[in-house]
């Protein structure tokens, strides 16, 4: 091995490419096999990440998968990078116009450069979901890029984009698509004329005092839409726009209602949010969790 051979590595150049780009890491310090290796368990990640299983507990252990085969790399990566510099600085040359391409190459493939992911996670910060979804509570998302994804229907928690302000995500119930007709009047909504199934609760699910939510004036009422899902909304005796005109929903477009009746921003309100278009729909809520006290693991409402 000749002195042209080997070159020093350098860790202000290894340290960040490990976490930007492992494989061009390993290429760098002149380890061509185990950059097989790291492109393996890239592909791998990406793999369970779009094809994996979305119903809890199956989604949880995609997303624990796809974090340990993603982000495994770079971190076992960065730790031997210290260790190896340490014990030999050197390592055998790959030139530079190669590791450009190999970069390139890389980088090129990855569907995170040019495709949206198809997990997402939101916090919530406002209490327009509760009971579904408590202050600070954190969702995970199977984003409508997925194949497996299909539409939304009535009765999902999705995720999407306001039409006013498309930088801003907002979470709310799906309760109609295009072609349907949607009013309130009393507080119940009527989906092409026929009132939603109502039963009111002896009590209200824990959700609402993790919420710090004034109980003594909330009364907590499961709906049945007419596709049979169910879910559970809180009301607060009068509220505005407990009723409404009848609104037909526009072809390619939902109409939304957040789970605290009285105290939520949805399709209702025409001027401020209105109808959705399918376009800005990111995905649908899959988990919901929640660290701290209270905390845990669930399905979407």
């Amino acid at each position: 091995m000749t002195g042209t051979d080997r070159a020093r590595i350098r860790l202000w150049v290894a340290l960040p490419l490990a976490v930007v780009n492992p494989v061009v890491a390993c290429l760098y310090c002149g380890r061509t096999r185990l950059a097989g290796w790291v492109l393996a368990a890239v592909v791998v990640s990406t793999a369970i990440l779009w094809f994996g299983p979305v119903a809890p507990p199956g989604l949880y252990a995609t997303l624990m998968l796809g974090l340990l085969l993603g982000l495994g790399p770079s971190v076992a990566l960065i730790a031997w990078l210290l260790w190896r510099v340490r014990r030999d600085p050197w390592a055998m040359r790959w030139r530079w116009p190669w590791l450009v391409a190999a970069f390139v190459l890389t980088m090129a493939v990855n569907p995170g450069i040019w495709l949206d992911s198809p997990i997402g996670h939101f916090t919530i910060p406002a209490g327009s979901m509760v009971p579904g979804i408590a202050i600070g509570d954190r969702i995970v998302t199977e984003n409508l890029v997925r194949p497996s994804a299909g539409l939304p229907e009535p009765g999902d928690v999705i995720v999407f984009d306001l039409p006013r302000d498309p930088e801003q995500q907002w979470v709310k119930r799906l309760i109609a698509t295009g072609g349907d007709r949607v009013r309130m009047q009393g507080g119940v909504p009527y989906v092409n004329g026929a009132a939603v199934g109502r039963r009111t609760l002896d009590s209200l699910p824990e959700t609402v005092a993790l919420s710090d939510l004034p109980t003594s004036r909330l009364t907590a009422v499961e709906e049945t839409l007419p596709n049979g899902r169910r879910y559970v909304v809180l009301e607060m005796g009068a509220y505005a726009l407990a009723d409404t005109p009848e609104f037909r929903v526009p072809e390619g477009h939902v109409f939304v209602l957040g789970d605290n009746r009285g105290n939520s921003m949805d399709s209702r309100m025409q001027d401020a949010v209105g109808f959705i278009p399918l376009e800005n729909v990111i995905g649908r809520a899959v988990m919901r969790y929640r660290f701290g006290a209270g905390g845990g693991v669930w399905p979407a409402p």
